[in-house]
């Protein structure tokens, strides 16, 4: 036999005071939730308004990314381009290499062969001036004749002379 073993109705259910103090408590924790709720709207509205003026702030700066970008690349082709400062920079270049060349095989040799032609000249001169030193009158009467020299016309030998101590003197 099966015995059914049944409770009180007073042991089975809540009574009015503990319903009434679970609802107390309940509503205490409702009301204090619902205290934090503007304080929690506020801060979402202000973390909204920072993220709002922050995605303002980062879509500038990519804006600025962006013609900065713009800007160099802008750069960089004219660099590049036809007629550019890369272009420019070669020809300078060559006409630099061009007017160095000029330089060295055309005014070069010339100023050389000038600088031995003022050296000569300056070594002619400075015999012209040794032998207006020398001889003063040849400014006036022209420069001294010298005798005619072997193979010339008009020269004549010398008269031999006879060396006295060659000379061997007789017995008597």
């Amino acid at each position: 036999m099966t015995s059914f073993h049944y409770r009180t109705s007073a042991a089975q259910a809540f009574s009015l005071i503990e319903i009434v103090l679970a609802l107390g408590v309940i509503s205490f924790a409702i009301v204090g939730i619902m205290g934090l709720f503007p304080v929690a709207m506020r801060a979402a509205q202000e973390s909204q308004s920072e993220t709002r003026a922050t995605l303002a702030t980062v879509s500038r700066s990519a804006d600025e990314v962006g013609r900065s970008a713009a800007g160099v690349r802008g750069f960089f082709e004219g660099l590049s381009a036809p007629g550019g400062t890369i272009d420019r920079l070669n020809q300078t270049s060559d006409a630099v290499r061009e007017t160095a060349d000029n330089f060295n095989f055309g005014t070069l040799p010339r100023a050389n062969r000038m600088t031995d032609r003022i050296g000569r000249a300056s070594g002619q001169l400075g015999r012209v001036a040794d032998e207006i030193e020398d001889n003063p009158q040849s400014l006036l009467l022209g420069p001294r004749l010298l005798a005619p020299g072997p193979g010339e016309p008009g020269w004549t030998s010398p008269p031999a002379r006879r060396d006295k101590a060659a000379e061997v003197p007789a017995r008597p």
